[in-house]
């Protein structure tokens, strides 16, 4: 009898759990809030542009639970994640820390150096970040919106656009992606009509 690879079922599970879109379509409105809200010098109220995140389970068990059932893993996966996020985080935090050395190099002053280069770092985390929940999640989008953000706030270091259009431009096509998949989720998904009994009679 062919053993059955747990693991990679699980990952294949998870692929599919993430599949609705739901993810996409909050981070890139969160994203592209953040970067409307900065095009418009409202930064006071930059932290409402992720509310939408807290919405994430509620939505997810209204809109997936009904139509895909509750998917639930081995008690040992959630460790597992975890620890590969602090060893990723870690490994992004040494090598962000050698650039700075590096650069430092050439900015001994450390304000003209954030001045000059906050941007690209603060735009090269949170591509880190998101690439690196793409990984976890099993989700190759949001791997490709991570280098999108890193691809962003370079062009943004060498002044080819301002640094609100690289969260405007990354999260409308977060949004849009995750949209267009959410929608075509709900058409190949529908709820099951488990009240209803026909019978035909012969």
């Amino acid at each position: 009898m062919k053993e059955l690879d747990v693991t990679r079922m699980e990952r294949k599970a998870m692929m599919t759990w993430n599949g609705d879109g739901i993810a996409d379509t909050l981070m890139g409105f969160s994203v592209l809030a953040a970067g409307i809200l900065m095009l418009f010098n409202v930064s006071h109220a930059m932290l409402a542009a992720w509310l939408p995140a807290m919405f994430f389970k509620w939505i997810k068990d209204r809109v997936s639970v009904p139509r895909m059932g509750l998917v639930s893993f081995r008690p040992s996966r959630p460790v597992k994640l975890v620890r590969l996020t602090v060893q990723v985080l870690i490994i992004l935090m040494v090598v962000a820390l050698l650039f700075l050395i590096i650069l430092h190099e050439r900015y001994p002053r450390l304000d003209a150096f954030l001045q000059v280069n906050l941007e690209l770092i603060v735009g090269g985390f949170l591509g880190a970040l998101v690439m690196t929940g793409g990984v976890l999640m099993g989700t190759r989008r949001f791997v490709g919106y991570g280098l999108l953000l890193l691809v962003l706030s370079v062009g943004c270091r060498l002044d080819l656009l301002r640094f609100p259009y690289v969260f405007v431009i990354a999260g409308s096509i977060a949004f849009v992606t995750g949209t267009v998949i959410l929608v075509r989720f709900l058409r190949e998904n529908p709820i099951p009509d488990e009240g209803a009994c026909h019978v035909q009679n012969g």
